[in-house]
């Protein structure tokens, strides 16, 4: 028997079965998960790509406006507070080892009520994973306590490390993801350092081909008795009834990469299909985050009891773009509690 096979032999014998996941090397390119335990699209979003600017401007990748100034990872976020309530995963986007980590960092607020942290914690509490190669992975904002790993930890693409939170300098309940090579920021959406600008970039880091660019992101819709404030929008949570007697039915959204000329139509039904509302709004600016709403006062007698619908739908015409919607719907009950 030659030495290779006795080699074999001897870990099957241990049970170890398959070798573990080798890092990368120096030459290869990593294949990346997302580093959220969700679906992109439908209760995830990217809510901020890494500046691509010129340092005058910010540009993504692809020489949009969905990014922030000297913004150099990637934000993934929920629509809600109610859905980090919940517990969503923060997980390891490739294989490789825990090398620094922090926790107990307190959790902030969204809107009005967002803590700013001392300087040099902004990140909050977070890790950082090498991959070989050069590569490394952080992962900022998790919720204390969370954290599932120590430093020293061998990790697989997809385990958990923690849970999306609110910690450190952060206004939504998201993960912001850096991606490094021999210390240079990488954007994963197309391979290259942050530094580079935008238009000029080459093939994908993300293993799933349909993680791609959105040019907007439609977070939520929800029905309501009266119009939210800018920290109430970020509530979310189940149906919890409404009453006939509150005062109005209002449907409102919220939206990152909202872009001048927008149009957002607000659509709602009542429990027998007739149309108690529809209207549209007009954005008049581009901007990174933006709560639209529409509705109207209680009819004499009150809301009829049942189940309430609407649906708010995005237009886009645009010469840069070619024209897109997208839509949200929701449901409330009214219940009669007289």
């Amino acid at each position: 028997m030659t030495r290779f096979a006795l080699f074999l032999c001897f870990f099957g014998v241990l049970g170890i079965g398959a070798l573990p996941d080798l890092p990368a090397r120096a030459d290869e390119r990593p294949s990346l998960r997302l580093p959220l335990d969700c679906a992109l699209g439908e209760d995830c979003w990217v809510a901020r790509y890494p500046d691509r600017g010129d340092g005058e401007s910010r540009s993504d990748y692809t020489c949009g406006t969905r990014t922030q100034e000297g913004h150099r990872g990637t934000d993934i976020t929920l629509a809600s507070l109610a859905a980090m309530a919940e517990g969503v995963d923060v997980v390891a986007v490739a294989p490789g080892e825990v090398i620094r980590l922090r926790d107990g960092e307190p959790e902030g607020g969204v809107g009005t009520q967002r803590r700013v942290p001392a300087s040099g914690r902004e990140c909050g509490n977070g890790l950082l994973i090498d991959h070989g190669g050069g590569w490394q992975s952080q992962y900022c904002h998790l919720r204390k306590g969370t954290l599932m790993v120590a430093v020293g930890d061998q990790v697989q693409a997809g385990d958990p490390l923690g849970q999306v939170g609110l910690s450190g300098e952060t206004q939504f309940p998201h993960v912001h993801l850096n991606l490094f090579r021999d210390g240079a920021a990488i954007d994963p959406f197309d391979g290259q350092p942050v530094t580079q600008v935008c238009g000029e970039g080459g093939a994908s880091l993300w293993e799933d081909a349909s993680v791609g660019y959105e040019p907007l992101a439609l977070l939520s819709a929800e029905l309501g008795g009266s119009v939210p404030d800018q920290d109430q929008v970020w509530l979310g949570g189940a149906d919890q009834g409404l009453s006939v007697n509150a005062q109005a039915m209002v449907l409102t959204g919220k939206a990152l990469g909202a872009r001048a000329g927008d149009r957002w139509r607000f659509q709602i039904w009542a429990p027998d299909g007739a149309v108690f509302y529809d209207g549209t709004s007009e954005i008049d600016k581009d901007q990174q985050f933006v709560f639209r709403y529409g509705g109207r006062k209680a009819p004499d007698g009150g809301l009829v009891p049942g189940q309430w619908r609407g649906t708010i739908t995005v237009t886009r015409n645009g010469a840069e773009d070619p024209p897109r919607e997208w839509r949200q719907d929701t449901e409330m009950t009214v219940v009669d509690e007289r």
